[in-house]
């Protein structure tokens, strides 16, 4: 029996009378509830009158979150009584430490907060509490004040955490904080904190324990942030700008529109790391038709859908800080990058991080026959994205001396996506690399491993670019995860530190972790290493170094930051070793800022005909003292860039 035929409303309330929207006549409409706007009703003297409809129950249960079988538990294991007094007013030197704590440390979380709009509503108590909560909640760990001191640090935040809870939630565990931009970036910040406070949870196990409290309660904030931006039209195209000068009421608009934007893109990049991490099943991307000139996103990547990523990526940060958004060039994941000075960093961090994602979940199926064809389409993108970095973003020793000064100021997430985005590009290379080899393995095809220490050069340069403030940031785990996976360097002192650094920031044991899943890495042999004695005995692999001091074919560019002269205009290599002498450059890639590509040098090709030119697998672990003419008689048909460039 068909459903009769709603009646047209006598009356719309104020708002969507004003705007031309289709009100439903309660009070309030469900689009003045989204907007968290005030509805009222009045008639044409402009009379308070009441609503033609009264809401109906079974309309008004569409609106409201979802809850879990249990409410969320409170810090004492009880639920909250009403009679319960409200958590207390934060101090005020510890609201203005935290929060400059805040905005100087907690990347990514800072990037879903306009800085200068919060500084100045902090400045008129115009930050609700719970805000201010669950940002002190993520920059406790932070401080060094006695009263914050825990057992690990990343427990400093609970306190803050718990009293956020308790302002958004009621007894029951029922979200009753109104449904704005402000709720959102909360709701997020919480989830940030609840998946790295928990103890231990993550940290050994190949898998996501999901019936952990910690699971439980970052995965529930996590949902109910998706939903909430779901509720405030985070996906609702933007009408463009009609004149020249707008209004301050459209400014501050699209720049809560763009903080919704970014806390969508925020929980994709950490979804992609810990897919990374993790795995994650269906996490990978389908292949994309021969004609896309884009990234692939069709059938969706790490669990959102094609249309849900369609959505534009956040602007760049100068337009963000500055609060002209309006003026920025939209951008998106799916169509290629602008190449323009003002290209968004958070733009080139997701789509290396697509990548990045992808490529770490096919090295998983290596058996699979698609994967051959997967990794191809990965490099394509590679170079593509590569050769579209703006120049400010280029990996140069001018670029690294401007980003390593903005990263030691509160305004520095462009210069924390800089060093992140290189990272994640060396890592891409790595495992392409290692991917190219068990290829090679597979078609019982020799394989001659060319100097990858222009990858491990990166990482390691972007780690002295971030200096000692390197350990309070997660790109450690980033940094960690190629050089443990890949290379076994689980006897060196450095990155034994940066592992017990991560595990202090996160709780996560990454050597452990990689242990669980894969086992003991055993691709080093075949990678051209050295092997060594461990201080237990075991036996691991690093890279030959050189003295750089004392060797007279060491080009001074080529040397860590600290040891080079000021020689600033002079581009780092991409493939060059900092501890290996520089060979003859080719003038045909004098100008080349990004690494080279796998597969315009053969290295993703392979042909039914051993190749006479290359030396066998079983080639002796020990490499001979490098040397230019070396690696050009070595180095397989078609890979100019390693036997020929240099800086």
């Amino acid at each position: 029996m068909d459903k009769p035929k709603r009646k047209r409303l006598a009356k719309a309330c104020d708002g969507c009378h004003k705007s031309k929207r289709r009100c439903d006549g309660t009070d309030p409409c469900s689009n003045c509830y989204f907007a968290s706007k005030p509805c009222t009703y009045t008639d044409s003297s402009g009379r308070p009158v009441p609503p033609p409809r009264q809401p109906d129950t079974q309309q008004t249960q569409q609106y409201q979150f979802p809850q879990p079988a249990q409410s969320y538990p409170s810090p004492s294991g009880r639920k909250r009584s009403h009679s319960e007094a409200a958590p207390e007013t934060l101090d005020p030197l510890m609201t203005r430490e935290l929060t400059n704590l805040f905005f100087t440390h907690c990347h990514p979380a800072m990037t879903i907060i306009h800085k200068p709009t919060f500084t100045s509503s902090l400045s008129h108590n115009q930050i609700p509490p719970y805000l201010l909560h669950a940002v002190s909640a993520v920059a406790a760990p932070h401080s060094k004040q006695t009263s914050l001191k825990t057992t690990p640090q990343r427990h400093a935040g609970r306190r803050f955490a718990d009293a956020a809870i308790s302002l958004m939630f009621d007894s029951g565990g029922r979200l009753t904080a109104s449904a704005t931009v402000q709720t959102a970036q909360a709701l997020c910040l919480l989830y940030f904190y609840e998946v790295v406070d928990q103890k231990g949870y993550m940290s050994d196990t190949t898998r996501k324990d999901k019936s952990h409290s910690g699971w439980i309660t970052g995965e529930r904030f996590r949902t109910l942030t998706l939903q909430l931006i779901q509720a405030l039209n985070v996906h609702t195209p933007e009408h463009p700008l009609l004149t020249p000068t707008p209004s301050q009421s459209y400014v501050s608009e699209s720049l809560e529109r763009e903080c919704v934007r970014r806390i969508f893109w925020i929980i994709y990049f950490v979804d992609c790391i810990r897919g990374v991490y993790y795995g994650w099943e269906g996490g990978g991307m389908t292949r994309s038709s021969p004609s896309g000139k884009g990234l692939s996103i069709g059938g969706g990547v790490m669990g959102f859908s094609e249309a849900e990523l369609r959505l534009r990526l956040p602007a760049d940060e100068t337009s963000f800080e500055l609060g002209v958004v309006h003026q920025s060039l939209p951008e998106y994941l799916y169509l290629p990058a602008v190449r323009t000075h003002y290209a968004s960093e958070m733009g080139h961090l997701t789509r290396i991080a697509t990548l990045y994602q992808k490529i770490e979940a096919a090295m998983d199926t290596l058996q699979d026959p698609q994967t051959r064809d997967i990794l191809m389409e990965c490099q394509k993108f590679l170079d593509e994205w590569a050769s579209a970095l703006p120049t400010h973003l280029h990996f140069t020793n001018q670029c690294l001396t401007v980003q390593k000064s903005m990263f030691e100021t509160s305004s520095n997430f462009g210069a924390w996506c800089y060093a992140c985005i290189h990272v994640l590009h060396a890592s891409c290379a790595l495992a392409l690399l290692v991917a190219t080899q068990r290829f090679a393995e597979q078609d019982h095809q020799p394989f001659e491993v060319p100097d990858f220490s222009f990858i491990t050069d990166r990482i390691y340069a972007v780690m002295e670019m971030l200096g000692c403030r390197a350990k309070y940031s997660p790109i450690q785990g980033s940094v960690i995860w190629p050089l443990i996976k890949y290379l076994n360097l689980t006897d060196d002192q450095q990155v034994l530190d940066w592992l017990d650094a991560y595990e202090e920031l996160t709780g996560v044991r990454l050597d452990r972790l990689i242990r669980d899943r894969w086992g003991t890495p055993d691709v080093c042999s075949t990678l051209g290493l050295v092997r060594r004695q461990g201080p237990s005995g075991s036996t691991t692999y690093s890279t030959p170094k050189p003295d750089r001091h004392t060797n007279p074919d060491i080009d001074p560019t080529l040397l860590p930051l600290t040891e080079r002269n000021n020689s600033a205009e002079l581009p780092i290599p991409m493939y060059a070793s900092s501890s290996h002498p520089a060979a003859p450059q080719s003038p045909s890639h004098s100008h080349s800022n990004y690494l080279p590509s796998l597969k315009s040098s053969g290295l993703l090709e392979w042909s039914n005909t051993p190749s006479t030119s290359t030396s066998p697998l079983t080639a002796p672990l020990e490499r001979r003292p490098f040397s230019g003419a070396d690696t050009a008689r070595s180095m397989p048909v078609g890979m100019p860039w390693l036997a020929n460039e240099s800086r």
